[in-house]
C-alpha cells in the first residue's frame, strides 16, 4: 500500500482557495439569473370577476361535492419523469375496469335501442349539453325535436363498491334535476341556438343494477330524491322496452 504524508497547512490553503472559487461562480449565477427576473404585471380581473368565481362556480355546479386531495409526495428521477407520472396518472387512458364496461353497457344499449329506431334515431343526441343550475352540464343522451324536449338521460353503475364517489356523482347529477324542475332548464344545441326544457319533461336515469346487499342499500339512498322529483329508473334490461314507449310518446306529441 503506499502512502504520503500531506502537510496540514498545503490542504487548508487548497480548500479556502477552493471555497472561494466556488462562491464567486455561484454570485456570478446569482447575477445571471436575475437578468431573466421581471416584476409580472396582474391580469384585469375588473369588478365582477375574482380568483374565488370559478371554485365558486365549481361548488355549485357538484353540489358542494368538490373533493381535494390531501398533500403528497412524489418521488422522481427529474421533472421529465415527474411529468410523465402525472400524465400517466391523471390523463392518460387507463384499462377500462369491469366497473367502467358495465357503464358502457348501459349507454351502448341505449344507442342501440334508440339509434334502431325509425322515430328516435333523428331526434337523438349524444352528450347534449344541459344548463339548470351552475355550469352547463353533459347529460348522456337526449331526444328533442326543434321546440321540444321528449327526454334526457344519464347513465349510472350502481354495482360499484365505493359507494361514497358513486353518492357523490349522483347528488351532482340531482342537483341539475332539480333545476330542470324549477323550470329553469335549456337544452343547449350547435352554435348559439336553444331549447327550452319543459319542467315535465321525461328524465331518466338508465341504470346497471346494484348486485350486493352493500349496493342495493346505496341504491335506496341515492334515489330517494329521484321519486320525489319524477326521476325514470329504468335498468339495463328494460332499455328496449322503454324505447318501445318513447316511440309512442312521439307518435303522440
Amino acid at each position: 500500500m503506499a502512502y504520503q504524508f500531506v502537510d496540514p497547512k498545503s490542504v487548508g490553503a487548497q480548500q479556502k482557495a477552493f471555497s472561494s472559487s466556488m462562491n464567486a461562480h455561484i454570485q456570478s449565477l446569482v447575477k445571471h439569473l436575475q437578468g431573466y427576473c421581471s416584476e409580472q404585471e396582474g391580469l384585469p380581473l375588473g369588478q365582477s370577476v375574482s380568483p374565488g368565481n370559478p371554485i365558486q362556480e365549481w361548488s355549485v355546479d357538484s353540489n358542494n361535492a368538490l373533493i381535494i386531495d390531501p398533500y403528497r409526495t412524489m418521488v422522481a428521477e427529474s421533472v421529465e419523469h415527474a411529468r410523465d407520472i402525472l400524465f400517466s396518472r391523471y390523463i392518460g387512458v387507463e384499462k377500462p375496469s369491469v366497473r367502467h364496461q358495465q357503464l358502457r353497457a348501459v349507454k351502448k344499449r341505449i344507442q342501440q335501442a334508440y339509434g334502431e329506431s325509425d322515430l328516435i334515431a333523428p331526434l337523438l343526441r349524444r352528450n347534449p349539453t344541459v344548463k339548470s343550475v351552475g355550469m352547463a352540464k353533459h347529460f348522456d343522451f337526449s331526444v328533442s325535436e326543434e321546440a321540444n324536449v321528449f327526454e334526457i338521460s344519464m347513465a349510472f353503475n350502481f354495482a360499484k363498491d365505493n359507494a361514497k364517489d358513486l353518492l357523490n356523482e349522483v347528488d351532482a347529477w340531482t342537483w341539475k334535476v332539480t333545476g330542470i324542475r324549477d323550470g329553469s332548464g335549456t337544452l343547449l344545441l350547435d352554435g348559439q341556438s336553444s331549447i327550452s326544457i319543459n319542467r315535465h319533461v321525461s328524465i331518466v336515469a338508465a341504470i346497471y343494477p346494484a348486485e350486493s346487499e352493500q349496493q342495493i342499500e346505496t341504491y335506496r339512498k341515492a334515489t330517494q330524491e329521484w321519486i320525489e322529483l319524477g326521476v325514470e329508473v329504468v335498468d339495463l334490461e328494460s332499455i328496449n322496452d322503454h324505447a318501445r314507449q318513447l316511440e309512442d310518446r312521439i307518435r303522440a306529441a
